[in-house]
């Protein structure tokens, strides 16, 4: 038996009824509600604030975050994550790297509008939004200083320990060189010592050149810059101590 059914709409379309398919297409309609997905609710965020001189990185913990899986069917599967904005003049995209249903991890770029503190705003990919008002802070002057880096070179080929000098190191900073791609190639392993001592290593694998720029971030988004910090080899370099 076919039977012509219609499908609601401003126009009436019609598909054709088959016995195999009937109860899909019902299934359909009857969860077509639980596809609209769910309203995010950003709750906090951490850092508040961030120096408009460095990429800083960003956790948002809420509710109701809805990464969509995309393009199932056809084999070719991926992800679409929420995007998030402050909403400074003009609004200001952060790059989101992760999401879950409660956790967002996102980066302000350097070059962020100064001022705020500016509400949050998270979208998820059905296009519904949430807000957290007041929520950050971008700064115009760096509020730490980073003096030196030792040694202030290192070979590709080999991860390279290093110690950070400066004033205002808060437990633990992230640390990062900006190479010239500019994008931030993060330290590793990055250990408080003092407020004016940090202990961190350089991957191996960084592009060569420099001396790149030294940038250090506390965990309540206070940084710091060395410019022309340090330089990465092509070939080993041979120290000789004496």
């Amino acid at each position: 038996m076919i039977l012509f059914v219609p499908i609601m709409g401003r126009r009436k379309y019609y598909m054709r009824w088959k016995p195999g398919i009937g109860v899909l297409f019902f299934l359909f309609l009857g969860c077509a509600k639980s596809f609209d997905g769910p309203t995010p609710d950003p709750m906090s965020v951490s850092p508040s604030r961030g120096w408009t001189g460095a990429d800083v990185r960003l956790v948002i913990t809420g509710t109701g975050f809805s990464p969509m899986v995309k393009n199932t069917l056809s084999g070719n599967e991926s992800v679409v994550l929420p995007e998030v904005y402050l909403e400074s003049i003009p609004e200001t995209a952060l790059t989101v790297v992760f999401s879950s249903t409660t956790e967002i991890h996102a980066v302000v770029s350097a070059g962020a509008p100064v001022g705020g503190p500016y509400d949050l705003k998270v979208i998820n990919p059905n296009g519904k939004y949430g807000i957290l008002p007041s929520a950050y802070t971008v700064t115009e002057n760096p509020l730490i200083t980073v003096s030196s880096i030792y040694p202030n070179f290192g070979w590709t080929g080999a991860e390279t320990l290093v110690t950070i000098s400066g004033n205002g190191f808060k437990s633990t900073p992230s640390a990062y060189l900006e190479t010239e791609s500019g994008n931030p190639s993060y330290l590793e392993n990055v250990s408080f010592i003092s407020s004016t001592s940090l202990s961190a290593i350089v991957p191996s694998g960084l592009p060569v050149g420099g001396p790149y720029k030294l940038v250090v971030i506390n965990p309540d988004g206070d940084a710091g810059v060395l410019e022309n910090a340090f330089t990465i080899t092509l070939n080993p370099l041979l120290r000789l101590t004496l």
